[in-house]
């Protein structure tokens, strides 16, 4: 999911839900420095685990790279959120590298980009 909305101090709460209802999740909360808008997670359910590969927070948007687990083969998700005042783009090159680096392994990537220019 993208631009959860979600602040570090409601993520705990909010987690513990998750928990409760048979769910995991993983997630970055949005940068105050920007707005309150942004932050990204990703959910899954047993019997399948996330576990966090790395993540990045900046004014420019969130990214979380996680490894799913428990199915027939393991994959990796990103979950990016690039906030639209990001006008050289930087977060979704940051992406396209990491995909370019990473080509040989299955993956998906969920996105809200912002990148129309009207």
């Amino acid at each position: 999911m993208q631009e959860i909305n979600l602040t570090q101090n409601s993520l705990p709460c909010i987690v513990n839900n998750c928990s409760r209802k048979g769910w995991q999740m993983l997630a970055i909360p949005t940068n105050k420095v920007s707005s309150n808008r942004g932050g990204v997670a990703v959910f899954c359910r047993d019997p399948l685990a996330i576990i966090e590969l790395d993540h990045t927070n900046t004014k420019n948007g969130q990214t979380l790279r996680v490894v799913v687990h428990g199915g027939q083969i393991c994959f990796e998700v990103i979950c990016h959120y690039r906030h639209a005042d990001d006008i050289e783009m930087l977060t979704l090159h940051a992406v396209q590298q990491h995909l370019h680096i990473n080509q040989n392994q299955p993956w998906v990537v969920a996105m809200d980009a912002n990148a129309n220019q009207l």
